[in-house]
């Protein structure tokens, strides 16, 4: 669940942003991640959950897809955080929409293998997140629809 999601980032951040302090003080470069004056949180976690989450959770799921409920509830975090960096930053409409795109791209592939799951199971069966079975469900706009 989203505050699951918002309190692990923000225990995260804390450990990397205290090592980032360290390395200042001794004079060392500071790791990307770790400079609290240079990291913007919900674009960390964008990056994060698409580079290394989302490959994790499809191949999770295409071997156990029973357990799909946790690339539904990442496509919601991923939401999320899309919109708490929308709010954050305010970027221009060009790089909104360069975002936008790679959070599309990876809720898709979520929904994807999510859909597999109750394609293969029983074709009249509820979407993830509550669809209902009234077609495929989308990211638009920032809203899970």
């Amino acid at each position: 669940p989203w505050s699951v999601c918002q309190g692990w980032a923000d225990c995260l951040l804390a450990e990397f942003f205290a090592q980032g302090d360290r390395e200042k003080a001794m004079g060392i470069p500071v790791q990307m991640l770790n400079d609290r004056n240079k990291v913007n949180k919900p674009f960390s976690q964008i990056g994060f959950i698409e580079f290394m989450i989302v490959p994790l959770e499809l191949a999770k799921v295409k071997l156990f897809p029973t357990l799909f409920d946790g690339a539904d509830n990442l496509q919601i975090n991923l939401q999320e955080w899309y919109k708490a960096w929308v709010d954050d930053v305010n970027p221009g409409e060009e790089e909104r929409e360069k975002v936008f795109a790679r959070v599309q791209k990876a809720a898709d592939q979520l929904l994807d293998v999510c859909l597999l799951h109750f394609t293969s199971e029983d074709p009249t069966a509820a979407e993830p997140s509550g669809g209902g079975g009234g077609g495929r469900k989308s990211f638009i706009g920032g809203v899970h629809v």
